[in-house]
């Protein structure tokens, strides 16, 4: 069946060619439309939900907030772990859901949580927010943070307001987070000898105020130099609006509005975050994209749109935590390891075999990437770290059973075997210990398609991309690159070119023969003393392991891959936003002060220590963060431990 396979392959030239056009335009086509993301898209089936609660202790959080949470999340059915972070301020209540449910059965407990969730209305009331229910899946990061800076808040603000309505046009973008946004809020500053002039307590203007408006919520008034919790004012459009209430009136006429009593301003609400970006006040855009959508072409028209926008004067960005550099980098070692990869190959083969063998030899790396990422769409995988990986890790794999498949198929050529049917003895005689090295990598890989859990999700690519990329290089090597040798084997040499061919043969024969008697003579001392012989050779790999174990260290995360790091700060209860502000600057300074091939950006949040950098809310004003953003290691020279033990030395 093979042997009459091959025959047909060898007779049908034009079927080889149309074969190989048709998985060329194919691929590239394929290569060209397929989506491109930092991570797999996984539905990792978790959920964190989140509550803000100002001020509050640990213990506080935990007895009425994450408990509350958690007895009401502990009646739904389907969730396989549950547990909870109770920290100053803040609330995470994290769910794991049954890996063994179907999709459907995953989509009902996800409606469940949110039912339980919302039962829960004896919270506090100085959570003013409800609790934020989050996926955890790779759509939930953003894939870029752009840090806009500029005079003054109010500059700032209504350009953040223009750039975002144009960026939520592009139609791959699903959401946008305004980090370090406030909202307008007008305040009443209340005049405490006006206040017992007219015998008016602090409550009477909070009725007042509350009879007028529709929807309330927290806020605050500013009386006595203290701030006391009262209803804000947000239906309101304007402070006249709010001078005008009548706080009572008399028999006589008489009306005593707000106006007489305060001061209203048309400003912003209290501050709860502080977001600083190089050391200077800003408000960030979290960019988040539709779950489908390519992150490199998606960041292209992102980068694009802002770089055309008009600005008003002294705004400025720069962007943080670009996600699409990562992709790019892959890519580009991918494509540069291909590119290298073929050059070696042929040059290597050049020296053992001949030119037109080393071409078609080459060919097969791109043909079997270009196979695996033609068939990446089947099996629901898209470009991204995962699968890129894999294709670096399976390049080097690409071409051995190709160069076993040619060498074979000349050597039987200079035996005198010619024809179809030399070639065809060429290919059976190796065929099954080059199926045979194939399946044992395979078979290597395989395990790994039917990993459980979540790990198993993000896994499944790695071992796809290989076993398709190794399938398709087999399949090239046994039916595409005979074809392809036999006919370069037709055209002979003649005259003047047959004289010089017939020259390099004999050099090439006359080199290979050099290196038999090399070869024959270490081997020949080897098999006479093979005690020796083994003897050295485990001596050395103990000695060779030893000195692995106690000089090489080990890293979960190689120093070379990392190129952002962070800096928490945790100041006594009770420290102003304010305060925090000054106290991170000498870190800031710091990290400024690293040579520019070093450093890319960096961004600091004040109010807040978590690494949702997106979260658009303050949980402490004692705490603090600080996100250093480097450079890809090609740029500098120094590894990120090495940079941090600096800045550490500096402050």
């Amino acid at each position: 069946m093979i042997r009459s396979l091959i025959e047909y392959f060898l007779r049908h030239k034009l079927l080889v060619n149309l074969v190989v056009g048709i998985v060329f335009l194919a691929g590239i086509f394929t290569l060209t439309n397929l989506q491109r993301e930092s991570l797999p898209n996984v539905d990792i089936r978790e959920l964190l939900i989140t509550t803000v609660y100002p001020g509050a202790s640990p213990k506080d959080v935990e007895l009425n907030v994450s408990i509350p949470l958690e007895d009401a999340l502990q009646e739904v059915e389907g969730i396989d772990e549950l547990n909870s972070v109770s920290r100053e301020g803040f609330s995470l209540v994290y769910a794991k859901i049954d890996d063994n449910l179907s999709d459907q059965e995953v989509e009902d407990v996800k409606s469940d949580i949110q039912k339980a969730i919302d039962r829960v209305t004896d919270l506090p009331e100085e959570v003013l927010d409800r609790p934020i229910i989050n996926e955890i899946k790779a759509s939930l990061f953003p894939i870029v943070e752009v840090m806009i800076t500029g005079p003054d808040e109010d500059t700032i603000r209504a350009y953040v307001k223009q750039l975002e309505r144009k960026i939520k046009r592009i139609p791959e973008i699903t959401y946008i987070t305004k980090v370090g946004f406030r909202d307008r809020e007008i305040r009443v500053e209340v005049d405490p000898n006006k206040l017992v002039a007219t015998e008016t307590a602090i409550n009477d203007i909070t009725r007042a105020i509350a009879a007028r408006n529709v929807r309330m919520s927290g806020g605050t008034l500013e009386s006595f130099g203290n701030e006391r919790n009262i209803v804000t004012i947000e239906e309101f459009q304007y402070p006249q609006q709010v001078k005008e209430v009548i706080i009572r009136s008399n028999f006589e006429g008489k009306v005593l509005r707000v106006k007489d009593v305060a001061e209203v301003v048309n400003g912003y609400e209290k501050q709860s975050l502080i977001v600083r970006g190089n050391a200077q006040p800003c408000i960030s855009l979290a960019i988040h994209k539709k779950s489908k959508a390519d992150v490199l072409r998606t960041m292209d028209k992102v980068v694009q749109l802002i770089k055309q926008d008009k600005k008003p004067k002294g705004v400025s960005y720069f962007l943080a935590n670009d996600m699409s550099i990562y992709t790019k980098n892959r890519l580009k070692i991918v494509t540069n390891n291909a590119f290298f990869g073929m050059i070696l190959v042929f040059v290597t083969l050049l020296i053992f075999l001949n030119f037109h063998t080393a071409v078609w030899t080459a060919f097969g790396i791109p043909f079997s990437l270009l196979v695996a990422c033609m068939l990446l769409p089947r099996f629901g995988l898209t470009i991204n770290l995962m699968t890129l990986g894999a294709l670096i890790i399976v390049l080097g794999m690409l071409v051995d059973d190709a160069i076993v498949v040619a060498e074979n198929i000349q050597r039987h050529r200079e035996e005198g075997q010619r024809g179809i049917s030399g070639i065809v003895n060429a290919v059976m005689e190796i065929i099954a210990p080059v199926a045979t090295t194939i399946t044992t990598t395979i078979v290597a890989f395989a395990p790994l398609l039917f990993v459980p859990g979540i790990m198993g999700k993000f896994m499944f690519a790695m071992p796809m991309v290989i076993i398709l990329s190794l399938s398709a290089s087999f399949f090239e090597s046994i039916f595409i690159l005979p074809s392809h040798l036999a006919s370069s084997m037709e055209k002979e040499c003649v005259g003047e070119q047959k004289e010089n061919c017939v020259q390099h043969k004999v050099s090439k024969k006359e080199f290979m023969h050099y290196l038999q008697l090399k070869y024959q003579r270490a081997l020949s001392y080897v098999l006479k003393h093979k005690y020796l012989t083994i003897i050295a050779a485990v001596l050395l790999m103990i000695f060779l392991m030893g000195f692995a174990l106690k000089n090489i260290p080990f890293l979960m995360r190689p120093e070379s891959g990392i190129t952002e790091f962070y800096i928490k700060f945790n100041a006594p209860r009770g420290t102003s936003l304010q305060k925090m502000e000054t106290l991170i600057e000498p870190f800031e300074k710091a990290i400024q002060s690293l040579p520019k091939n070093e450093l890319e950006s960096m961004a600091s949040r004040v109010g807040s220590d978590s690494e949702f950098y997106w979260l658009n809310t303050g949980n402490n004003e004692n705490y603090a963060i600080i996100f250093g953003y480097l450079t890809p290691m090609s740029a500098r020279n120094r590894y990120a431990g090495k940079i941090v033990e600096e800045i550490k030395e500096k402050t």
